[in-house]
C-alpha cells in the first residue's frame, strides 16, 4: 500500500488483520503508521523512498518502532506497544556451538 507523501497513515478497515504489509511510496518526511491497540503480528516490507524515516506504533505509544528503507521487520503488537519481534541478530561469518538440543 502507497504511504507516499509526508503525512501519517493510520491503517482502517479492510487494510487491518492483515500478517504483511509492504508500503511503497516516496515518502517525503518522517511519517507514523498507526495500528490498532490490539495484540497481532506484523510483517512488514518498507520498500518506501525518499530518504525519510518511517515507524510503526499504536495510537497511545510514545516512542514508534522505526524502519529502515528497504528493509523486512517483524513486529509485535503486545495490546499497547509495537515492538520489535526480532531480538537477536548474527554478525557475517558468526559461528554458533554448544548445547544439545
Amino acid at each position: 500500500m502507497s504511504v507516499a507523501g509526508g503525512t501519517d497513515y493510520t491503517l482502517t478497515g479492510s487494510e487491518l488483520n492483515r500478517i504483511s504489509y509492504k508500503f511503497t511510496g516516496a515518502v517525503t518526511a518522517d511519517i507514523n503508521i498507526t495500528v490498532p491497540n490490539t495484540v497481532q503480528q506484523y510483517w512488514i516490507d518498507d520498500e518506501t523512498t525518499g530518504g525519510f524515516t518511517v515507524s510503526v506504533k499504536t495510537s497511545t505509544q510514545v516512542t514508534p518502532a522505526a524502519l529502515t528503507n528497504g528493509s523486512r521487520n517483524i513486529f509485535y503488537c503486545d495490546g499497547s506497544d509495537i515492538v520489535n519481534a526480532v531480538t537477536a541478530s548474527l554478525s557475517p561469518g558468526a559461528v554458533i556451538t554448544g548445547g544439545s538440543f
